[in-house]
């Protein structure tokens, strides 16, 4: 272990240890960088309080004023940024980089938050991916949420992604009945006769297509 800083580390560490490797390989610096640390081993803290209430808890990185402050058997976590990941307890697997990235959460798992305060308010959710600044989950409790740049939202376990629409219920979703291609507004329509039902002949007879007025034109380019 190497501990550098006013109470960084804890010199009592290891006296519960069970295992070889208990208190093992740990590195903190700064004042009371994991200063509470018990059998947690291979933990890397840099900055004052960081990882400050650690006890158990291995494989963390906690780089920035307070970052995961009071994380305390949570394990694979990676804080970069002041506070970052504050409040995590137990959750594991989590990635936050900015300052107050991951803030609130305490038992969440596998989220990733990249920007200022992005991801600030999960809480318990899990599997979320937060990037931006001031970015949020649509449910601090939920799973599966994609938000980038407060633009666009998807659901992660059911591939559907929305443009300005946070919950999708489709596979792609906009807020706004506004889309266009670079050269051409025509669009793919699948005609699938294993998706239709009540397939009749039509009999309306040649009088109503003959009643159809085809058009021809040029696109005027304002579509984009």
């Amino acid at each position: 272990n190497t501990f550098v800083g006013l109470n960084a580390g804890n010199f009592t560490m290891g006296s519960t240890a069970t295992e070889n490797f208990h208190a093992s390989y740990n590195s903190a610096l700064g004042a009371s960088a994991l200063s509470a640390n018990t059998t947690g081993s291979q933990n890397s803290a840099v900055g004052y309080k960081a990882l400050y209430a650690n006890t158990t808890g291995s494989q963390n990185s906690a780089v920035g004023y307070q970052a995961l402050y009071s994380n305390t058997t949570g394990y694979y976590n990676s804080a970069m940024g002041y506070a970052a990941l504050y409040s995590n307890t137990s959750g594991y697997y989590n990635s936050a980089v900015g300052v107050n990235a991951l803030y609130a959460n305490t038992t969440g798992s596998n989220n990733t938050a990249m920007g200022y305060v992005a991801g600030d308010n999960i809480t318990t959710g899990s599997y979320n991916i937060i990037i931006g600044d001031n970015t949020d989950a649509p449910s601090a409790t939920g799973n599966y949420q994609l938000n980038i740049g407060n633009t666009i939202y998807g659901n992660l376990s059911t591939n559907k992604v929305g443009i300005g629409v946070t919950i999708p219920t489709y596979q792609l979703q906009l807020s706004t009945d506004s889309a266009a291609k670079p050269t051409s507004n025509t669009w793919t329509v699948i005609s699938d006769k294993r998706l239709k039902t009540n397939i009749e002949d039509f009999g309306d007879g040649l009088d109503v297509i003959m009643a159809i007025n085809p058009v021809s034109y040029v696109l005027n380019g304002k579509g984009g």
